[in-house]
């Protein structure tokens, strides 16, 4: 089975363990890439994985400090 290249916002979302707005906050500031396929939003899904790689303290900023 092919590997996912692209996730929905929500798959994001459950993959950071955060809510929708977290992973379009982290759009707005650049460090996930986004786009569209006719009217849905896709990420890259190594965008995802690259920030929960190295860059999980961010992640929590962008949360607002929330686990």
């Amino acid at each position: 089975m092919p590997e996912q290249i692209a996730l929905t916002i929500d798959q994001a979302a459950e993959i950071w363990q955060c809510s929708r707005p977290t992973i379009y906050a982290a759009i707005k500031r650049g460090d996930i890439r986004k786009f569209k396929i006719g009217r849905l939003t896709r990420v890259p899904a190594a965008d995802v994985y690259a920030l929960l790689g190295g860059r999980a303290d961010e992640i929590t900023s962008l949360n607002g400090g929330a686990s």
